[in-house]
């Protein structure tokens, strides 16, 4: 099993509300789908665009950027 952990601004979590609501999926599926989907492609993604990067603390002002963690556990195969 492999445990991770996403990290999500409050634009991310409005998006996928969106998108929840277009697709008719859950918004854990949602995220679910697009971490596979990252697991099986990341030597083309990481190519094309390069490693992901860590997520800044702070905004602009040294203000703390209020994110939402989700944990995640997938099944290896």
């Amino acid at each position: 099993m492999i445990k991770t952990t996403y990290t999500m601004t409050k634009e991310v979590l409005l998006l996928l509300k969106d998108a929840e609501k277009r697709t008719g999926w859950a918004m854990i599926d949602l995220i679910i789908a697009v971490m596979r989907y990252a697991m099986r492609h990341h030597v083309k993604y990481e190519r094309e665009h390069g490693r992901i990067a860590y997520q800044r603390r702070l905004d602009e002002d040294g203000m703390p950027i209020l994110k939402l963690r989700v944990k995640v556990k997938f099944l290896k195969r």
